[in-house]
This record gives structure tokens, sequence and C-alpha cells, in this order.
């Protein structure tokens, strides 16, 4: 008995251990990427700004750590009756009339469990207006931007759910969060459990998503009911009583999965927020630097198309040509400021020995040429100096700002080795195939990468020069 409780309390030291480790590892994510983007230039760090206040806001949630858990369902269904009921206390406003909740509320919530101690997390409880209540375009917005951010849904139906409520289900699915469907006023169906509910459901996708340990029957406000009361002097009473809540199920299913796998939650969601956050700050960056971008290649380019114009031997315009593209990728990294990272680096050595393959065939191309019509074998060689040269080019820059969040600390990364350590029974491992893409170039990075990694030097643009 004793050597069953050390195993399990081994276990469970385990696995915080590992979620701390995935705590850290996004931690560093995020400190590394505010670090670089604040060492950009005045005018491109004000347009930056609002996704590094972004950034600083998840920092934050991580450092706490803060688990958001958002309550989601159509009008009276007892949202905010299953919160008060968790809270014990009279927390969120209810009332016989519907859509008492206009606004989406939040609170700070401390469990109290009977069979375990409480999560070493803080947890945020987000409670909403019913789904069917508000105008359409205004309750997309609000419960995109409510599932984005929470870490954990609630979805409360009142008994067996309407085509409606699973459809609203399969839509908060889509956002890949972890999803818990509580079925509220089940004192009203004592025939239902979660097996014959999840058995129910006439959306297959919902079946794979959803499993009977998730569906959560609960009464957060029982109907009264008669109660018969007996008499020493014979009398017979009968009374209406109101029984107290019964959302213990709620509370200890929340209170094991936040203990099991909690930190986890944080960890993804906070990395894919940051991810999709950096894609943006990737694009404003590219924008920013697409004019002198645009005239440092051409320029470079017009370099090329002259050298390998006017030097007559073949080899010596094949070296010089294959020179030029990697000065050219090198200074497009010294602008940008990005990391060559494993993703899709293959494609990018293609391309530079298909242009050194194109100055090869033009060097054939125009061997005959050269005693007759030598003007127009300097002009094909440029031509295709040029084009292959824009080629390179076009690779480098896509091979540049799509892998930004796949070198060694990036947010695409550590999701997907996140994924891969996770064990499969964790409610976070079945999204897995959902939230990252697993190309294998992503896995490690490469020589080939590493090598071209060697090329970066200083940035051409000094943060202390731009800033005087």
């Amino acid at each position: 008995m004793r050597s069953e409780f050390n195993t399990e309390r081994d276990s469970s030291e385990t696995s915080n251990a590992q979620q701390q480790l995935a705590r850290e590892r996004a931690m560093v994510c995020v400190r590394d990427l505010l670090a670089r983007h604040q060492r950009s230039p005045i005018e491109l760090k004000a347009q930056l700004q609002p996704y590094l206040e972004t950034l600083g806001g998840l920092q934050q949630k991580l450092s706490q750590p803060l688990i958001q858990i958002a309550v989601f369902g159509l009008v009276s269904r007892g949202k905010s009756a299953v919160l008060n009921a968790l809270f014990g206390e009279t927390i969120f406003p209810t009332g016989p009339l519907s859509g008492v909740t206009q606004w989406p509320r939040s609170v700070r919530w401390s469990p109290v469990s009977t069979q375990e101690s409480a999560p070493s997390v803080q947890l945020e409880l987000i409670d909403t207006p019913g789904l069917d209540e508000i105008s359409g375009e205004a309750r997309a917005s609000m419960a995109q931007e409510i599932a984005r951010c929470a870490d954990l849904i609630l979805f409360v139906t009142a008994g067996p759910p309407l085509p409606m409520e699973e459809e609203a289900i399969a839509e908060l699915a889509q956002f890949m969060k972890p999803l818990l469907w509580v079925v509220n006023k089940a004192d009203l169906y004592p025939e239902l459990t979660s097996e014959t509910l999840h058995a129910s459901l006439a959306n297959p996708t919902l079946q794979a998503i959803l499993s009977p340990s998730e569906i959560v029957l609960t009464s957060a406000a029982p109907a009264p009911v008669q109660v018969r009361h007996e008499w020493p002097d014979g009398r017979v009473t009968v009374d209406w009583e109101t029984p107290p809540p019964q959302v213990d199920g709620l509370r200890q299913t929340l209170v094991d999965l936040l203990n099991r796998e909690g930190l986890y939650l944080l960890s993804l969601n906070a990395l894919r927020q940051v991810r999709v956050t950096e894609k943006a700050i990737i694009e404003a960056i590219a924008t920013f630097y697409a004019e002198p971008v645009q005239s440092m290649q051409w320029r470079l380019w017009g370099i090329k198309a002259a050298f390998v114009s006017i030097i007559p031997w073949g080899w010596l315009d094949l070296v010089l040509s294959f020179g030029m593209d990697l000065v050219q990728v090198r200074r497009l990294m010294q602008v940008y400021g990005l990391p060559v990272t494993g993703h899709q680096v293959g494609s990018l050595w293609q391309r530079l020995l298909v242009s050194l393959g194109m100055m090869g065939a033009a060097e054939l191309t125009t061997l005959g040429l050269l005693d007759g019509t030598p003007v127009a074998s300097v002009a094909i060689q440029a031509a295709i100096a040029i084009y292959s040269a824009s080629l390179v080019g076009q690779t480098a820059q896509r091979v540049l700002l799509d892998g930004a969040t796949w070198d060694a600390q990036g947010p695409s990364l550590l999701i997907q080795n996140m994924l891969d350590e996770l064990d499969p029974n964790r409610v976070v491992s079945r999204l897995s195939g959902a939230i990252a893409p697993h190309p294998e170039s992503a896995q490690s990075l490469p020589e080939s990468a590493e090598t071209l990694q060697k090329l970066q030097g200083p940035s051409l643009i000094d943060p202390s020069k731009e800033g005087s």
C-alpha cells in the first residue's frame, strides 16, 4: 500500500516538474521575443507597440500563473448560477428574467476540493452573455475574442442539448481549447448520465472531441422539493425545501484537470497566442522594410549582372554568382534581424543551387555567341543573373519570414515539442493534430541552416543610431 502511495506521489511530482518546465520554456520564448523586438528602430518599434503590449500581457499571465476559464451557453441556461454555486456565494447577478448578464464579467476563484489540494495556479472565471441574445456580429466577435484568450471553456446547457447548442459547442471546439460540457438542471432529468448524453450527440465530431468524463451534470439551483414531516404529536406537514446546489462533481473535475495539466493548458495557449502575435509582427517588419529591401536587392542584382557580363571566365562567373546570392541572403537576414531556422531551409538551398545551374546554362548557351554577337551574350547572361537572383531573394524572404517562429526558442517549435512529449491520455494531447503542423524540417536545426546562420553579421540598421 505504501509502495503504491509512493509511486503515485513520484508520478505527481514528475508531472508537476514537467509542467513547470513547459511554463518556463514559454516564459523564455516570450522574454526573448520581447528583447529582440525592443531593439527595433524607433519608427518600427512604434508600429509594433500594440503587439509588444500583447506579449507583455502574456508574459505576466505566465509568471502569475493565471488560467482563464470562460463560460458560454444560450440565455437562461444557468451560467451565472453555476458560477455562483462554485463560489458558494452570489458573485454574478441572476434573476427570473432572461439575459441578466449583458457583458462579460470575470472574477478570481480559489476552488476548494474535498479530495485533492487546490491547483497551484490562479484561476479567473469569465461569465458571458447568452450567445443567442446579442446580435450576430457582436456575438461572434465577443465569443471569438474570449474563446481565443481562454485556457479552458465551459459550455452550459439546461438538460439535453438543442441542435443550436450542439452547433455552438462545435464552433467553440474549433478554437482547440479543452472544453467541458456542463449539463445544468440535471435534477429535472434523473435518467440522464454522462454516457447517455455522449451517445445522444448528433454530431460525430463532438463525440470525438468530448469524452463522457468531460460531460458533467450539475444542479446549480435545484427546484424545490416536497418534504414530509411527522411530528411527535401525530401531526403531518408537507413543506417545500430547496436542496443545496449540486456542483461538487464540476468542482472536482476542474481541480483534477487543472492539477493534472493546468500549466500545460496555460503554456500551450500562451504560445499559440504568441505565435499569432509574432506572425503579425513579422508582417509589420516586412512592410516596414519593403522599400529598403527592394532597393538593396536591385543594387545587388545589378552588381551580379555586371560581374557575370564582363568577366570572361565561366568558372569565375559561377563562383561570383553563387557568392552574390549568399550575400543577398546575408543582407536580408541583417535587415530583418531574423534568424534562419530549419523551417523550409531546404527550399532555400535548392533555390541557390537552381540559380547556380541557371548561370551554368547561361554560360553554355552563350559560348557560341561570343565571337559573332558578344552584345547578345552579355545581355543573356545579365538577364539570367537578375532573374536567378530575384528567385533567390523571394525564397530567402519567405524562409526568413515564415520560419521566424520555428527557431530554437520559437513558439511553433516549442508547441510541437511540447505536444510530442505529452502523455497521450491527457486532454491536451488530443488537440495535437490541430494546434500545430508537424513538418519534418522543423524538428531540429539542420547543418545547412546552421551554415546559413553563420552568414548573419551585425544589423545593417544600428538601433542606437536610429534612435538618435
